[in-house]
């Protein structure tokens, strides 16, 4: 019964020296890192974290300190004894409007999270129904998955996504051709055969490019007619040269 005893003091002993040491300068955060923020919002966030104890840091704190627009999606906390913390912060990123009007548009993420009070200025618009903060629509759904993966130079230059019965999902460009992405499916290998075509100065002028096939792009409105990729009356099938 010795040794039981000699454990249980033991174990008293260390809980106090836990406590001593969490609750003494030892282990106050002195030094932040922060990842994903800047500016007013990870000033707050840094100094919700110092003066803490790496030993029992709390993150409430810092999650109300960084509230604000766009809303954060996650925020995770590495403490290193004795003094540092790292801060990693994603926040919802808006890819589009979504509403059935000029005055009910809201911001939505690529993964469909609405975000009530992001302004939705310059952001492609979505014909679609917001119903109590949620996408339920399927081709608003699959829209912004294809915005989701697009680069940010070509998120600014989307006016809206819309869907026809013989193309599907398609895209109207500010200035420039109208793009046909027929599903969401492949959306990055799809942006990227976008980006290798109107890189080229061939395709200037051209009115669509058809990337429902992603490895057989095809461009139209070109003088000679379409070029290259995929018939565009039957997407299975190569246009003939």
């Amino acid at each position: 019964m010795k040794w039981v005893a000699g454990v249980v003091v033991l174990g008293v002993l260390l809980g106090g020296l836990f406590l001593l040491v969490s609750s003494s300068s030892l282990s106050a955060v002195k030094k932040v890192e922060i990842h994903g923020l800047s500016g007013d919002r990870a000033s707050r966030v840094k100094a919700a974290a110092l003066g803490q104890s790496t030993l029992s840091f709390d993150e409430g704190p810092l999650r109300y300190a960084a509230a604000g627009h766009p809303p954060v999606k996650t925020l995770t906390v590495k403490t290193h004894f004795p003094d540092s913390v790292e801060v990693s912060v994603a926040l919802y990123r808006p890819v589009a409007a979504v509403g059935l009007d000029a005055n009910s548009m809201q911001a939505v993420a690529g993964d469909g999270t609405v975000l009530p009070d992001v302004p939705t200025a310059g952001l492609p618009s979505i014909e679609g129904r917001v119903v109590g903060g949620v996408v339920r629509d399927r081709f608003v759904k699959q829209a912004l998955m294809v915005l989701d993966q697009a680069g940010r130079s070509f998120r600014t230059r989307i006016d809206s996504l819309a869907s026809d019965p013989k193309f599907g999902l398609y895209a109207v460009m500010t200035r420039g051709p109208k793009i046909y992405f027929g599903d969401s499916s492949d959306a990055r290998a799809k942006w990227a055969a976008i980006a290798q075509v109107l890189s080229d100065i061939a395709t200037r002028g051209a009115t669509y490019v058809d990337v429902r096939v992603a490895h057989r792009p095809a461009v139209g409105g070109l003088k000679g007619g379409v070029q290259g990729g995929i018939d565009p009356s039957d997407p299975n099938q190569p246009v003939s040269q």
